[in-house]
């Protein structure tokens, strides 16, 4: 009797479960082309009452398909006659229709039995509806592709006015009209402010396109010497200017990546200006390499003041500055997100390592064409 008890007890507890997950099951005998379900079965599709029996618990397949949406009929039906086959499923998503008109989402995951010498015998599909899941999901794509769009718009629009003032404080700063000393800085505040903005909204812009999929790479053969040459014109005057000292070590053997060289160029202009920003006064940057699996990797090597832990955590946050705020080098807080989002586009990997007092190391990792 108390086992009887324990038995009962157990089998209330796993119902209890189940109906508060929102948890079915399916199962397929193979032999028989024929489907079981159990009690609670109606109640999470959606049905006011199970479909049409064949005997107690078993029902037809086509049965089953038509509380199906149309449109998700062929991935449904496709996994079903594969599982007769014997054939792995694992995943799917698809919508059920119930008697109530409200249309769900079932999650199912598919596993099979096997019989005697080891044919398929039976398959099992939990399936568990993620209807709010979806709901949840589709709301914030939409608020994220709404938010996208935004920013897109309004850096367009900012940008229009914006270079018209930079174009105007560029003409006075360069007018035959003698200046005043006054005059004179108060230009120059106009115009390092007006590039400091210029350079926020054209990353803003940058980062709306990648995450709303609006962003496009063009993949193909680069030098990496080529590159870093280019990127080392480009940088030798902020550096000259901050007595910052920069090691571009070359590749004895050249390597040629897998990347859109435009897009790899802005990535390692900004982590080299960071190196070279961040750093500590006569300070050095370094370049170095590492092959390993047909794959390259690019460390820009600093000795600036490091990240804790932290910081570390919330490296790739958009417009987070690691509490650099206050710090007389200007920055806008997106350029590594806009890195970590392009170097992914390029099918490549971005990391660090730091350590306090001693320096950080920013490596990007890009495939190695042949």
């Amino acid at each position: 009797v108390l086992a009887q008890h324990k038995i009962s007890a157990s089998e209330w507890r796993l119902r209890y479960a189940t109906e508060s997950a929102k948890l079915t099951f399916v199962e397929i005998d193979l032999a028989r082309g024929s489907v079981y379900t159990p009690e609670n079965f109606a109640a999470v599709m959606g049905y006011a009452s199970p479909p049409e029996q064949e005997s107690d618990g078993v029902i037809g397949v086509q049965a089953l398909l038509e509380h199906v949406v149309p449109e998700d009929r062929p991935l449904v039906q496709e996994s079903i006659d594969r599982f007769f086959n014997g054939e792995p499923i694992g995943k799917i998503d698809y919508r059920v229709l119930g008697d109530d008109q409200i249309e769900r989402w079932i999650e199912s995951k598919w596993s099979v039995e096997l019989g005697q010498g080891g044919q398929p015998s039976k398959s099992f599909a939990t399936n568990i509806d993620i209807t709010e899941r979806k709901h949840a999901e589709l709301i914030a794509e939409k608020a994220s592709l709404a938010k996208s769009e935004f920013l897109s718009r309004m850096s367009h629009e900012l940008r229009t006015p914006l270079n018209a003032i930079l174009g105007f404080a560029q003409l006075l700063e360069s007018s035959k009209t003698p200046l005043t000393d006054m005059q004179k800085r108060n230009i120059h505040q106009i115009l390092q402010a007006g590039w400091y903005l210029l350079e926020l909204i054209n990353e803003i812009l940058d980062l709306a396109q990648i995450e709303s999929g609006q962003q496009v790479v063009l993949l193909e053969a680069v030098s990496v010497n080529e590159v870093m040459r280019e990127c080392a014109n480009l940088i030798d005057p902020l550096a000259l200017k901050q007595n910052i000292s920069v090691n571009f070590n070359a590749l004895a053997d050249d390597a040629i990546v897998h990347a859109d060289k435009t897009r790899l160029k802005q990535i390692l202009i900004n982590l080299l200006s960071n190196a070279i920003k961040y750093n500590k006064v006569n300070g050095t940057v370094t370049i170095n390499y590492n092959l390993s699996q047909n794959v390259l990797r690019i460390c820009i090597i600093d000795t600036g003041e490091g990240l804790n832990s932290e910081q570390l955590n919330q490296l790739f946050q958009p417009f987070n500055r690691l509490g650099r705020q206050a710090n007389l080098e200007e920055g806008t807080g997106i350029g590594l997100i806009v890195c970590k989002r392009l170097i992914e586009l390029m099918h490549g990997k971005i990391g660090v390592k730091s350590e306090v007092d001693i320096g950080s190391e920013f490596w990007i990792e890009l495939d190695l064409i042949a």
